[in-house]
């Protein structure tokens, strides 16, 4: 049960009358990360948890201690028992490999996929970069299809189901492809971008491997690509640059073409 699927309301009606009711948030950092952008719902778990008053699980990969307190406030755990594993993964082999040029960077991912064992997973930072990389490996011989919010829910659910069923070899995704990915088999995650964050790049990574067998995990990176996400991270548009944008087009005093 997620509350991207229903309202509280909804939700409450679906499990009252439940016995022994046993309450889980898997992926408990999305009530912080998504609840105060475009998830709303996910604020209200913790009034759900209250007037359901029965025992909460909450679940992340990752969690630094600021988060961890978040989390803690917004889905009214009180005093919770919290139990932290360490986030070594000696199967996973990680590699950083800097580039200067964007046309060589490129290569390298293509050459580097188009050479590890299948299945596997390429992340990028935008729609068309996943788009153009998926039908440049699919030109080589390889399953490969892209997955990002731009392509219509039906499209996204098969290319998740073709992956986890074997039938794709590779991946190629924006952040938006991560929910619900158990599969245990990934021998790669290449990055061809860096990641949003630090925390989204170990969830990304850890992926890969999940048999407890080797995997790679690759960040290819121009030091100018952090310019990329830093935008995407911003929170707010500037109000002079903003103001100086109206003022040349008012000066034009006519649509522009």
């Amino acid at each position: 049960m997620t509350p991207v699927l229903s309202d509280l309301e909804e939700m409450a009606s679906s499990v009252f009358g439940w016995e022994d009711l046993r309450s889980g948030q898997r992926q408990a950092m999305q009530a912080l990360a998504w609840g105060h952008d475009f998830r709303p719902e996910y604020l209200q778990l913790g009034t759900l948890a209250d007037s359901l008053s029965c025992p909460v699980l909450a679940l992340t990969a990752t969690a630094a201690a600021p988060e961890q307190e978040e989390i803690t406030r917004q889905l009214h755990l009180g005093d919770p028992v919290v139990l932290v594993e360490g986030s070594d993964r000696p199967n996973l082999r990680l590699e950083v490999v800097p580039h200067v040029q964007e046309a060589d960077k490129h290569r390298a991912v293509v050459e580097q996929v188009e050479a590890l064992e299948k299945p596997g997973l390429v992340y990028v930072a935008t729609r068309k970069a996943a788009d153009m990389l998926a039908e440049e490996l699919s030109a080589l011989g390889m399953n490969a299809a892209s997955y990002h919010s731009g392509r219509r829910s039906s499209d996204r659910e098969e290319i998740h189901e073709g992956f986890l069923n074997g039938r794709l070899d590779v991946v190629v995704a924006t952040t938006a492809f991560g929910m619900g990915i158990d599969k245990p088999d990934v021998r790669f995650v290449v990055h061809g971008a860096v990641a949003d964050s630090l925390d989204s790049y170990y969830q990304e990574i850890g992926r890969g491997g999940r048999d407890g067998g080797p995997a790679a995990a690759t960040l290819h990176y121009r030091p100018e690509d952090l310019s990329l996400r830093r935008f995407f991270a911003a929170k707010a548009a500037d109000r002079e640059g903003l103001g100086q944008l109206f003022a040349v087009l008012r000066a034009q005093g006519a649509p522009l073409p």
